[in-house]
């Protein structure tokens, strides 16, 4: 007899918690096109595009990790042909899901990661620290998916013109889905 309770109790008690009623989806994933303003030369900027992916997962239902995964690819920058340049950036974001009967939640973010650049021509390139801040919107459509515009500033260390920071504005937007807390 105790062998069946517990065969009947342990299931309900282990899917309790992420089956249980929240109002946030615990996890999001996001994938989508993402713009970037990258430097040419020194003194040149130049815009590219590329993918976006958004990975964030929620402890609260103001604060989650997040993860932004950005590839970007240009065909000549400086002179030197085929550069793709790759972001992995992890930190943390906030949410205001309330706005609009949580049918908008604007956010921030930031965080540290790494960045590379690399071109075909040159058979190499280099990598550093990158960052990002900025902040969004994600539009909820229903329980399961939405769409994500979000506004950063992306930076990478240590370029190929200088020991300095190059940083510039990226724009995403994502498709998103939501998995958990259904």
């Amino acid at each position: 007899m105790v062998k069946r309770i517990v065969l009947l109790v342990l299931p309900m008690i282990l899917l309790a918690a992420p089956l249980s009623a929240q109002d946030y989806s615990a996890l999001e994933i996001g994938f989508g096109y993402a713009n970037w303003g990258a430097a040419d030369t020194p003194t040149t900027t130049s815009r590219t595009s590329g993918f976006a992916m958004h990975t964030n997962y929620n402890l609260t239902s103001w604060f989650g990790v997040d993860n932004y995964l950005g590839v970007y690819s240009f065909p000549d920058a400086g002179g030197i042909t085929d550069w793709t340049a790759i972001y992995n950036i992890f930190g943390v974001k906030l949410t205001a899901r309330d706005v609009l009967g949580g049918a908008v939640s604007p956010f921030v973010v930031a965080g540290f990661g790494g960045g590379s650049i690399r071109s075909g021509q040159l058979g190499g390139g280099f990598g550093s620290t990158a960052a990002r801040y900025g902040g969004g919107v994600d539009f909820n459509l229903n329980n399961g998916f939405g769409f994500r515009v979000d506004a950063s500033n992306l930076a990478i260390g240590n370029t190929i013109w200088d020991d300095a920071w190059q940083s510039n504005f990226n724009l995403a937007t994502s498709v998103i889905l939501n998995l958990g807390g259904f």
